[in-house]
């Protein structure tokens, strides 16, 4: 949602131990072993093969793998696009729009399941829930104070 509400894809964080101290996974060249390796903050240190020379070597050694994308990823895959797992569904507020969302990851009856609609804004059933429990001019002056924002 990020993205689309700003244009700006974030960045991976990366892999770092509870100290700060960042690690990748390194291949020794003699016994081609993998091995947890730690370098610095600033990316010094060992250099991280990439993801596809990963999944390559885990596939040749009969491991079943994928890699984990982000969602810009996810959203311009041709694989998850022409399964119709990307969707666009209207948001009910007109400065967010239109969103592209992802479906369930599997068919029912040979379908995706459509995406219908956006999961509700926060505060849309205030009215419905808490009227249960206190009048429409308690809601009204709860709402004033802020205490539901």
């Amino acid at each position: 949602m990020e993205h689309q509400l700003s244009g700006e894809t974030p960045g991976p964080v990366g892999n770092s131990d509870p100290g700060g101290g960042r690690w990748s996974l390194i291949q020794d060249p003699e016994t081609e072993t993998w091995t947890g390796a730690r370098g610095s903050r600033n990316g010094a240190g060992p250099e991280r093969p990439s993801t596809g020379k990963i999944l390559e070597t885990l596939r040749h050694r009969g491991v079943e793998v994928a890699p984990i994308l982000t969602p810009a990823q996810v959203a311009a895959d041709e694989n998850y696009l022409s399964r119709g797992f990307i969707q666009s569904v209207d948001h009910p507020l007109e400065a967010i729009g239109t969103l592209q969302v992802t479906s369930v990851p599997w068919r029912l009856e040979g379908t995706v399941p459509e995406v219908s609609a956006v999961a509700p804004c926060i505060g849309s059933a205030n009215p419905e829930v808490l009227g249960r429990y206190v009048s429409e001019d308690q809601l009204a002056e709860l709402e004033n104070e802020g205490a539901l924002k």
